[in-house]
């Protein structure tokens, strides 16, 4: 390729450019060099990692449902808890059920802000990001934008009746609301 064809440069290249022959060592002052490498912006990306929640159900009706277990919820609180949930007509469509041991995060309270919900039932969860420790449990308190119920966990309120009938009342207002 003898032939030198700089035709495509004015395309390829839009900014300026400028040819420098001879550079004197002595007219490059390094200590303004540094100074700019010193003041270039850093770009560092977001220490916040993008929320990822696995959920169940489809929130149409902005009921969240928090329950804490490590692994999976157990068949026998799951039917539990959906036989509880047709008692005051939602379906799992309705809801967003959310298990906080599958959610590894430390600010659970975002949980709450990135579903848009109008009501909260936890079951056997005390964490205090989400709600303040003095929330009452088997009532229904109006916190922020939404109502909440705190209960104790799925499995104690199977086998404990007077919990059962506690939740039940509590429920069965959210209905007539």
């Amino acid at each position: 390729m003898d032939s030198k064809n700089d035709s495509f440069l004015p395309h390829f290249i839009t900014e300026e450019i400028y040819s420098i022959d001879t550079i004197e060592k002595e007219s490059i002052n390094t200590s303004s060099l540094n100074k700019a490498e010193e003041t270039k912006p850093v770009y560092e990306k977001s220490s916040e990692p993008e929320t990822v929640l696995i959920l169940e159900g489809g929130n149409k009706k902005g009921v969240l449902i928090l329950v804490n277990y490590p692994n999976e919820i157990p068949e026998t609180e799951k039917a539990f808890l959906f036989k509880i949930l047709s008692a005051i007509n939602l379906v799992e469509t309705d809801i967003a059920l959310i298990n906080l041991g599958l959610n590894q995060t430390n600010e659970h309270h975002k949980l709450v802000t990135l579903l848009p919900c109008e009501v909260v039932i936890a079951f056997g969860t005390n964490f205090e990001s989400i709600f303040p420790n003095e929330t009452p449990l088997y009532k229904l308190t109006q916190l922020k934008k939404y109502g909440l119920i705190k209960s104790d966990s799925l499995t104690q309120v199977i086998n404990d009746t007077s919990k059962k009938k506690l939740l039940w009342e509590q429920l069965k207002s959210l209905i007539q609301s």
